[in-house]
């Protein structure tokens, strides 16, 4: 059992006047507790172009995925 997971939604990809843009999940999970099969099921429940998932958030190492695979990075 996971727990809560805290997702945060950020809209990238915007003009100067922060309209249009394309939803992004991003996910801290610094302790790698949530397994690949888990992160694919949240890329594909939220449904957005990429979900990124924060390994490390002092060396700035992440996961991304989107709603059908992980994407190389």
């Amino acid at each position: 059992m996971l727990g809560k997971i805290l997702i945060n939604t950020l809209r990238v990809f915007t003009n100067e006047s922060g309209e249009y843009g394309n939803p992004l999940g991003v996910i801290v999970d610094d302790g790698q507790n949530i397994d690949a099969i888990t992160r694919q099921r949240i890329a594909a429940k939220l449904n957005f172009s990429e979900t990124v998932f924060i390994n490390n958030k002092y060396t700035g190492e992440i996961s991304i995925y989107n709603p059908q695979t992980d994407v190389d990075f």
